[in-house]
């Protein structure tokens, strides 16, 4: 019977074997695709996040789940594409909340990993009212994480330091540490946001790293996420140059200050730790989204092809480069295998394994759609006209379009920048790919909840 009960929890879970990895997952915030050196930046030098790249591997070709925050958020966490939530758009701090289940910090904590989360959440449940109704309103706890040191998601309490243009210079006092807000006493309180996320980072690896069991840490930083502020020196020195503009200045020093701080992390990671380092989606108007249409909030490629590295000496030929596609839909069933975690037979997850892609074997995704659903018009009285609110990309093929209306048509390999709109001379490939879209959009979905 024991032997039994075993296999089934094998089964069910994992069975650790010495070479278990501890993960470190690191989000950006905004981050465009051509924002760090190792993509491509000339302006700025992102020495600390390009040796990631040189010992381990970089995509060309991953993609958010969405162009904003809050979707990619909920498709890393629950490896689904954010619409199975409902969710179209950011939440707005107004008691949004995404239900907890089969999230990816609760199945490393049922396989036995420590669990932590530091940084912005921005998926619900940690207003201040909240703490009271766990039994209603789900927050990172109900998701698996242990620990957490978290952004207070309260209106209009956030929106006021966007405002102010103050949300990194007074990060510390907006904070709460397992259900606790900060005073003045502690800690962070008056650290600059971004060091405060590498503070707390670097203090829980030098914790878990005395335990015998590994550990998860999913660390979002905010940067390089609006308001611009002045990093602190010596890096608002180190990049000043003659005729940079005032947000220029203030963006390239805030990446710089990330950079820093990823370095620091990574100088103490052990070697058997496996490190994803990504953004949720495209950057804003003052970031470098390289060579690809659209910003941040657009379903163009600048709005939804983002960075991603991956570093687990061992595991792949370091500096490698792989221009097949990715999604962050992807990013919970590769830590799962990774981790030797079985993913629960009764759920159905969207990503897909990376693991043979990252150890150098060809992974086809010619045949496996991706798809996108955004409405930039959610929450308003009128609705824009013609707004791209879908999109699919199948093999080179990518299609947009506008409340369930095909608008335009892009030959990815041919016309990477999306210049040429194809709707005309393909009208199969047209009809092929918004009748896939729309099946997608018909599917059954949950929801995502709203607390009073």
């Amino acid at each position: 019977m024991k032997t039994i009960l075993f296999t089934l929890w094998c089964v069910a879970t994992v069975c650790f074997s010495g070479d278990v990895p501890n993960v470190l997952l690191i989000v950006a915030d905004d981050l465009g695709y051509s924002d760090l050196s190792c993509y491509g930046n000339d302006r700025v030098q992102t020495p600390n996040i390009d040796k990631l790249a040189e010992q381990g591997m970089r995509m060309t070709q991953f993609y958010a789940a969405g162009p904003v925050c809050t979707p990619t958020r909920a498709s890393i966490v629950t490896g689904k594409y954010p619409l199975r939530y409902n969710i179209e758009s950011i939440f707005r701090d107004r008691g949004e909340y995404l239900p907890a289940g089969h999230s990816l910090p609760q199945l490393m904590k049922d396989a036995g990993y420590t669990t932590a989360l530091v940084g912005k959440w921005h998926l619900g449940g940690l207003r201040l009212k909240d703490r009271e109704r766990r039994d209603e309103v789900d927050g990172p706890h109900e998701h698996g994480y242990e620990h957490y040191l978290c952004q207070i998601e309260e209106h209009p309490l956030r929106t006021e330091y966007f405002k102010r243009g103050d949300l990194y210079s007074r990060g510390g006092t907006c904070l709460l540490e397992n259900e606790q807000p900060m005073d003045e006493n502690h800690r962070y309180f008056s650290m600059f946001f971004t060091d405060i996320m590498g503070e707390e980072t670097i203090r829980l690896i030098n914790i878990f790293n005395e335990q015998d069991k590994p550990f998860f840490i999913h660390a979002n930083f905010q940067v390089p996420h609006l308001p611009l502020e002045r990093a602190p020196e010596p890096h608002w020195s180190a990049t000043a140059e003659d005729g940079l503009s005032e947000e220029q200045h203030r963006i390239r020093s805030m990446l710089a200050r990330l950079d820093y701080q990823i370095g620091r992390i990574f100088d103490v990671v052990e070697d058997n730790t496996l490190i994803i380092f990504t953004s949720d989606n495209g950057g804003h108007k003052f970031s470098n989204n390289g060579p690809w249409r659209g910003i941040k909030s657009d379903l163009y490629e600048g709005g939804i092809r983002v960075p991603f590295i991956v570093w687990w000496p061992g595991h792949m030929e370091a500096g490698s480069i792989s221009d097949e596609r990715g999604h962050s839909n992807d990013i919970l069933p590769t830590l799962c295998a990774a981790a030797g975690i079985v993913l629960p037979a009764d759920e159905n997850f969207d990503g897909q394994n990376l693991l043979p892609l990252l150890e150098g074997d060809f992974l086809d995704r010619s045949a496996q759609p991706e798809f996108w659903y955004f409405d930039k018009n959610q929450g308003r009285k009128k609705k824009k006209p013609g707004t791209l609110t879908g999109a699919i990309r199948l093999g080179d093929w990518k299609l947009l379009t506008a409340y369930g209306e095909p608008k335009e048509l892009y030959n990815l390999t041919d016309d990477p920048q999306e210049k040429i709109n194809r709707m005309t001379d393909m009208p199969e490939k047209t009809a092929e790919l918004a009748e896939l879209l729309a099946n997608w959009l018909a599917e059954p979905r949950n929801t995502y909840k709203t607390a009073r």
